[in-house]
């Protein structure tokens, strides 16, 4: 529903909630052990700040370590796990801390065809408004993918995605 001009699910203002503006910044480290494998580490710095809604502005940093395994023939994999640290700027919600993990493994069946799985578990926001904590939500996805190589350029993908979110914060239902 709209309410002054602005879209309004379960009395909350969703042009409050869904704008923001995030700032990444990504730094990582490979050490190749072998020709095929190599040890990896990883930190993240992320703003994330709702210019409509400043009690929802947060800062995280994750950082993670992990695996990768390098092969066209067989098995590649990039596993990488960690935890990620979120501060709320309003100094009145608690810190919270997330695990993170990310897997992706690709199967070469033949020189054309090949099975990918990326499962990726990390932390979103809800676009709901919250009581006493953060608005975050879990997210789990799961892909499987099946690449085939048709010749002459083309390819055939064949592919399925599982996306769980769970809040853990009560929702506020405000007066419509």
């Amino acid at each position: 529903t709209l309410s002054g001009g602005q879209p309004v699910f379960g009395g909350t203002p969703l042009d409050r909630t869904l704008t923001r503006d995030t700032r990444r910044a990504l730094l990582g480290v490979s050490y190749a052990a072998t020709g095929k494998t190599s040890l990896l580490a990883e930190a993240e710095l992320q703003e994330d700040e709702f210019p409509e809604d400043v009690a929802r502005d947060t800062r995280s940093w994750r950082p993670a370590v992990g695996l990768v395994l390098e092969s066209k023939t067989r098995l590649a994999a990039r596993l990488l796990a960690g935890r990620r640290f979120l501060r709320p700027t309003d100094e009145t919600l608690p810190a919270e801390e997330r695990d993170y993990v990310e897997a992706r493994l690709a199967w070469h069946f033949g020189p054309r065809t090949r099975l990918q799985l990326h499962l990726l578990n990390d932390v979103g926001f809800s676009a709901f408004d919250t009581q006493g904590r953060l608005p975050l939500l879990d997210q789990t996805s799961l892909e499987l993918r099946l690449e085939r190589g048709l010749g002459h350029g083309r390819e055939l993908t064949v592919f399925a995605l599982r996306l769980d979110q769970a809040g853990r914060a009560a929702c506020r239902r405000r007066p419509a």
